[in-house]
This record gives C-alpha cells, sequence and structure tokens, in this order.
C-alpha cells in the first residue's frame, strides 16, 4: 500500500473536463489571440521593414496558415503592405488609422448608411425579401471577394452607423452582400471579427 500511494502522488493532475472533449487538433492560441501577439510583435519592429511570414509564423510559435489570415487583414486596414505571397512591409499603427478614415469618407461617397437602410427594414433588423435573396439577383451571378474586400465593408458598415447595436453575422453577411451584390461567405465572418478584436 505503501508503494501505491508512493506512486500516486507523483502522477500529474487529471486533466479538466472540458479538455477531454475539445477536438484534438484545436489549437490553444485562437485567430484573436494571434492578431493581438503578432500585432505586439509587430510594433516593436520600425515602419519600412520587410518580414517573411513563415518565419513570423516561427517565431510566434503558431500556425502560418493563420498568421497569413491575419496579415491579409492587416493589409485592408493598411497596416502592412505585400511585396510578394509571404513577404511584407510594416507601415504601423498611424497608417491604419489613415486608412480608417479614408474608409469612412469613401462610405460617405458611397452612401453606405442609406444602402444599409435600404437591405433592413424596420426594427430589430428585420431583412426585407430583396435582401433575403440577395438584392433580386442570383447566388451566380454575384462576385466573389477578397478578405480585404470583406474586411473594408465591415468596417465601412461600423463607421457610418450611428450607436450601432449587435448585428448577428446573418444579418451582416447579408448587408456586406447587399453593398454591390459580392458573395460574402458567413463563415469566414466569425474569424475576421476575432482578428478584428485581437488588433
Amino acid at each position: 500500500e505503501a508503494g501505491a500511494t508512493e506512486k500516486i502522488s507523483h502522477l500529474p493532475p487529471l486533466p479538466e473536463e472540458e479538455s477531454l472533449f475539445l477536438p484534438p487538433n484545436r489549437t490553444l492560441r485562437g485567430t484573436q489571440e494571434t492578431a493581438r501577439q503578432l500585432v505586439i510583435c509587430l510594433e516593436q519592429i520600425e515602419t519600412g521593414v520587410t518580414l517573411d511570414l513563415h518565419h513570423l509564423a516561427n517565431e510566434l510559435d503558431v500556425n502560418a496558415k493563420t498568421v497569413f489570415f491575419v496579415i491579409n487583414v492587416l493589409e485592408a486596414l493598411g497596416m502592412v503592405s505585400r511585396i510578394s505571397i509571404n513577404k511584407v512591409i510594416w507601415k504601423g499603427k498611424n497608417a491604419m488609422l489613415q486608412s480608417l478614415v479614408q474608409l469612412h469618407q469613401l462610405a460617405v461617397e458611397e452612401n453606405i448608411l442609406q444602402q444599409i437602410q435600404d437591405i433592413l427594414k424596420g426594427k430589430g433588423g428585420e431583412l426585407s425579401e430583396e435582401a433575403l435573396v440577395g438584392g433580386g439577383m442570383r447566388e451566380d451571378d454575384k462576385v466573389k471577394v477578397t478578405t480585404g474586400v470583406i474586411i473594408q465593408r465591415l468596417l465601412m458598415v461600423f463607421l457610418v452607423v450611428p450607436n450601432m447595436n449587435t448585428m448577428s453575422t446573418n444579418t451582416m453577411v447579408r448587408v456586406i452582400s447587399g453593398m454591390g451584390n459580392v458573395m460574402c461567405p458567413q463563415s469566414r465572418l466569425p474569424d475576421l471579427a476575432n482578428v478584428l478584436v485581437g488588433i
């Protein structure tokens, strides 16, 4: 008994119950945390420096695919400019502020607020029949857009809607899709939102 007790006392603690039910390939650091760490890392670098994305992923010990995804958002915000598939130039947070000003001006010029009001009807963000079918266009006629375009449109909405309440991803997809009849996959919005929160 004494021997058994001694062995048991050296065993590691039991895992938390919730960790037993997580998918095996799920990483501890999500998109939001990766975006936050990436920006913290980049802020320590002088503007104008060229960065290799694979090297950056190794430095942060995160999946390169996630780094590429976050960099696409940073590029849409003007914080980096791409010079090749895996190389970017760091432009800094001040560049993001300039981009936000430009996106706000563009949203005002394109009357995005009125477009949103045309897409949504009544209180509570109920969607009109036209919005439900994508502005009357067939799915085949819609244009596929890049992550950068989706991010910019998402920000344009946030920049012009005063006192915006919470908007579901389903409603946001329809709003973005209605801004120029584009195809905006709903599955991408939560990850894109997480990157913005991380930034």
